[in-house]
């Protein structure tokens, strides 16, 4: 998870960017999935 920056030098208090990378399967690598959420909701981040 990561914060979203603003305009200027600053963080946005409440605005974040997830992601996630896997590739499968582990004893040889065939497929790379990767998602990004921008600005999850629904409780908790």
């Amino acid at each position: 998870m990561a914060r979203k920056q603003i305009i200027g030098r600053s963080y946005a208090a409440n605005k974040y960017r997830a992601s996630f990378v896997s590739i499968a399967p582990m004893s040889d690598p065939r497929v790379i999935v990767a998602v990004m959420i921008d600005q999850p909701t629904g409780g908790t981040y």
